[in-house]
């Protein structure tokens, strides 16, 4: 498999529901809330229409001792806090269009969703994954050879995988890439200290190491591939020039 990836929330105690595949809460409530937030921004607007209206209809009157400064400077605050209330209904809309947005995933590939064991309804918790994402559109073969094997094959020789689960069917591969590195099993990394780290006991017998190989799949039957499965691998040898 070449890649998986892992779903979680943003935020803790959200309420997940599963049937738009979400990792972010959206439920019945936070809808209405959504919707009254809309409506209040409208009243607002009317109210702030008014006020405006207001204003305007008072200021003329103030020249002729027809009205008071008072009067005008109410008029004239009572718009102003409205229209302050209307940029913080905003931003409450915005903020709900953002968590609106956190209600649905979408996947960057094609493949499956995989260790979902979250049912609607239930709660998540920040940082922990909800599910993960397996990337089905290609496969890959990590086969160990040894040492004195992997001199014989290069990336682009051609390769038989077969899986321990359908040993009787056979899959095309290419290798892409050849170890350069492992890590024995049994040696201990230890610090420098000036002197050289010698066992007491000596290997009579040597175990040939082995190297991972990497090899793509070409014909992978999506029905029978899975992460982790045994397989077989057979290289044919270098690639033809």
């Amino acid at each position: 498999m070449v890649l998986k990836s892992s779903v979680s929330a943003s935020d803790a105690d959200r309420t997940a529901k599963i049937a738009s595949v979400v990792a972010q809460h959206f439920t019945q409530a936070d809808s209405a809330a959504f919707f009254s937030t809309y409506q209040r921004q409208n009243h607002m607007d009317r109210q702030i229409a008014q006020a405006h209206s207001t204003l305007q209809r008072l200021e003329p009157l103030l020249p002729n001792g027809f009205t008071t400064a008072d009067t005008v400077d109410k008029a004239r605050t009572a718009e102003t806090t409205l229209r302050a209330q209307r940029e913080g209904a905003v931003a409450t809309i915005n903020l709900e269009e953002l968590h609106l947005s956190y209600c649905k995933v979408f996947a960057p590939f094609s493949g499956r969703v995989i260790n979902l064991n979250i049912s609607a309804g239930a709660h998540v918790t920040a940082g922990v994954p909800v599910f993960s994402l397996l990337d089905t559109s290609k496969w890959y073969v990590i086969a160990n050879f040894r040492e004195a094997e992997v001199r014989q094959m290069a990336p682009g020789s051609e390769a038989i995988v077969y899986l321990s689960s359908a040993p009787n069917q056979r899959f095309r591969g290419k290798v892409q890439g050849i170890g350069w590195a492992v890590n024995p099993e049994g040696e201990i990394d230890l610090p420098a200290a000036g002197v050289p780290y010698v066992k007491r006991e000596l290997n009579w017998v040597r175990v040939a190491q082995r190297f991972p190989v990497r090899i793509e799949v070409e014909n992978p039957d999506p029905d029978l591939f899975r992460m982790r499965a045994s397989a077989v691998a057979i290289i044919k040898g270098p690639p033809q020039k």
